[in-house]
């Protein structure tokens, strides 16, 4: 663990440690010689024994993770004995790993600790087992691996492979002597006497006054994968809506339906391909938004429909198509002049509205919805016109909205209560040509009219000036005062 600190400060090999680290090696340093008065007996088994058992021990911490097995045999005489057979112990990882998950590695590193000594002992084990004091770890060996995520699975898998689940029980925190392990020990500790060298106490009693505990259901077990629901989104992600392009879009299918019926893939596209094309989308079309009044026609073609079609008076036509019924059947246009497609409001309508926008030289929304119910009838559509014009890129780069530019604040005279004229604004307006009627050949001749304005009541004077000189304003201005 001292080690694992160093390291961890990232010290260079020739860099002094920092003094608390110094502190603390020079401590243990001081305390290893102690180590020379430990001693551990060579004999485990005593003699005459009918029951040989091994009792292994893990548990972990923030620092370190470790396990201990402890033979336990019993003899004729009904004397028990207990001995320390082995333990090891791992440094936490770098990374930082939650509590449960190291206990359940020092439950891991327990199982392959018994097995290597199950290996070793040439004695026959009455039988195996294993304690514990995290319940989260109890929990998880008692779980199915495949509902755990894929670190806790894996090492639930592997201990359940190695050993019986039953043989694994709870021991509480203070009799569990591989929490010295997994906390750490300064020789001097290490010397006082505690359960380290033959486990607990009640390991020399009968299996009644043993630990005992249940598993408890309704605990919260962490590390469970989450479980995952698939809904299902009812909105239409079919080709209809995939490309931008309404005639681009139309020779896609073609090609698709070219190549269904196994013709020549790479001679071009005729017009009744084309057509045939453009048919069968607009029957996909309107079977989807117009599936109900489409059933109705086709039960009576006389039948009432409701909804915004009512007043446009539908009927299918030969090919199955939903049109406009007029009263133009007896006038000289064309049949999809007088009997328009019907449209939904849709992105289908809105790449064929762009279509006919852009071919009409991006004309306005009165031209381009006119241009569209040459042979279509959107359903609202001039709001839908209104709305694909303004998504138009071209349209907004040449007419971009104006600038309003913020208004100053007005002068004090404007605002400000006073007499009438006590204030004035000033301005000409003119020629007028006029005659004086003195003499009736008089010529006619220029005046100009100077219009004085209240800025505080807008009341207006006006003075008749000869020209633009400035005498005349003066005169003009002298006339306007002595008012």
């Amino acid at each position: 663990m001292l080690l694992q600190r160093i390291w961890s400060s990232k010290i260079d090999w020739d860099e002094s440690l920092p003094i608390e680290l110094h502190i603390e090696w020079e401590r243990y340093y001081a305390q290893l010689p102690l180590l020379n008065n430990v001693r551990f007996p060579r004999k485990a088994i005593i003699e005459s024994a009918i029951e040989i058992e091994l009792h292994g021990f893990c548990d972990a911490s923030e620092k370190a993770y470790g396990a201990c097995v402890y033979l336990r045999t019993l003899n004729t005489n009904g004397r028990v004995w207990t001995q320390l057979l082995t333990a090891k112990s791992k440094v936490a990882p770098l990374k930082c790993q939650t509590i449960p998950r190291l206990e359940l590695s020092g439950a891991l590193l327990l199982t392959s600790l018994m097995s290597t000594v199950q290996q070793a002992l040439s004695h026959k084990i009455t039988r195996t087992i294993y304690w514990t004091d995290s319940t989260i770890v109890l929990h998880w060996l008692n779980t199915s691996p495949h509902t755990l995520k894929t670190f806790v699975a894996n090492r639930v898998s592997e201990i359940q492979t190695k050993t019986s689940i039953r043989d694994w029980r709870h021991v509480p925190t203070d009799d569990n002597p591989a929490d010295l392990i997994s906390r750490g020990q300064t020789p001097e500790e290490f010397l006082r006497p505690t359960i380290w060298q033959h486990g607990p106490a009640w390991l020399y009693q009968s299996e009644g006054y043993w630990p005992t505990w249940a598993l408890t259901p309704q605990i919260e077990v962490p590390e469970q994968k989450g479980a995952f629901c698939l809904s299902a989104n009812p909105a239409d992600y079919s080709l209809l809506q995939r490309y931008s392009s309404w005639p681009k879009f139309i020779r896609i299918i073609a090609r698709c339906l070219r190549w269904k019926q196994k013709r020549n893939r790479a001679a071009p596209l005729t017009v009744t391909e084309l057509r045939i094309t453009h048919n069968k989308l607009i029957k996909l079309l309107q079977n989807i938004h117009f599936s109900e009044e489409i059933r109705t026609l086709q039960k009576d073609r006389n039948a009432a429909i409701k909804g915004k079609l009512t007043r446009l008076n539908p009927f299918i036509d030969k090919e199955g198509i939903l049109r406009v019924g007029s009263r133009l059947s007896h006038s000289s246009m064309t049949f999809a002049q007088k009997h328009p497609i019907v449209l939904p409001k849709s992105s289908v309508t809105t790449r064929i509205i762009e279509h006919e926008h852009k071919i009409h030289m991006h004309s306005g929304t009165q031209a381009t919805l006119y241009a569209v119910r040459q042979r279509y009838w959107p359903v609202d559509g001039r709001s839908q016109v209104w709305r694909a014009i303004k998504g138009c890129v071209r349209c907004c780069r040449a007419q971009p909205p104006p600038v309003e530019y913020v208004m100053g604040n007005l002068p004090e005279a404007r605002v400000t209560e006073s007499r009438p004229f006590t204030n004035v604004g000033v301005d000409y307006c003119g020629p007028f040509h006029i005659k004086e009627k003195r003499d009736r050949n008089r010529r006619q001749i220029k005046v100009y009219v100077a219009i004085f304005v209240c800025l505080a009541i807008k009341a207006v004077h006006i003075e008749l000036v000869d020209d633009l000189t400035s005498e005349a304003f003066i005169a003009a201005l002298r006339r306007f005062i002595a008012r």
